[in-house]
């Protein structure tokens, strides 16, 4: 959690939504400029963690990771995976769609997999390349960009906080929009929202790569077009 400055909590508070609420020295509630929800467990090697969720300074202190999501009102989820094809490295980027049927009283999520992205050696990583699209066609989209977007990875962990903060471009010099949030979740867990959405994107990215490979196409393949980074196209799926 970060403050800002050097604080002092010497209470808190929890309503029976999970909210938090920290109170200062002089007793009044104390106001955060970012924070983190994180679940992990130990192991030899260290923490395995398996959800992080980003908060900004708008977004309640919660203490679980669904309940972290409620901030978003659309979450997206992609997950690449890739392989050798006849002499190119194809990775193929999976994108997993959510958006919120009801919040309350009781929480649903409705989410599928809508679309994939195909690169052919890109030579850099096409999780960022991924996301980096992604980022750039919501913006296209005012309807949504002008909502809070959560984006689900499971890469890249130890940079996500200095991507978060805007620190370090996300790909090239292309920084994380102030609208978008960053979630990460691991494949080797299901029980929670970020990690459902991953493991369903990671599934349809296996399936298409596994297609290609074998030219068992579901239907005719799109045309591709070349970019800066090569040869790219997109499966509706």
């Amino acid at each position: 959690m970060n403050m800002g400055e050097p604080t002092i909590a010497k209470g808190y508070s929890m309503s029976s939504s999970g909210g938090v609420v920290l109170f200062g020295e002089d007793g009044k509630p104390l106001q955060h400029d970012s924070a983190t929800v994180e679940r992990s467990y130990d192991r030899p090697k260290g923490p395995k963690i398996l959800s992080k969720v980003f908060l900004d300074e708008r977004a309640e202190l919660v203490a679980d990771i669904d309940t972290a999501t409620l901030q978003f009102d659309t979450i997206f989820a992609v997950d690449s995976n890739t392989k050798r094809i006849n002499g190119r490295d194809v990775s193929v980027a999976a994108i997993t769609l959510c958006t919120w049927r009801q919040r309350h009283p009781r929480p649903v999520a409705e989410f599928a997999p809508t679309q994939a992205m195909e690169f052919r050696d890109v030579g850099c990583s096409p999780d960022l390349l991924a996301l980096k699209r992604i980022l750039l066609e919501i913006q296209k989209t005012p309807g949504i960009a002008a909502g809070r977007i959560g984006i689900v990875v499971d890469s890249h962990l130890g940079d996500l906080p200095k991507i978060e903060g805007r620190m370090i471009p996300l790909l090239d010099q292309y920084f994380l929009p102030t609208w978008a949030r960053l979630i990460y979740a691991s494949d080797s867990a299901s029980d929670c929202l970020p990690n459902k959405l991953l493991r369903a994107s990671d599934k349809a990215a296996t399936s298409l790569l596994r297609k290609i490979e074998t030219g068992d196409w579901r239907e005719e393949s799109p045309e591709s077009f070349f970019d800066d980074r090569g040869c790219f196209r997109v499966w509706n799926l």
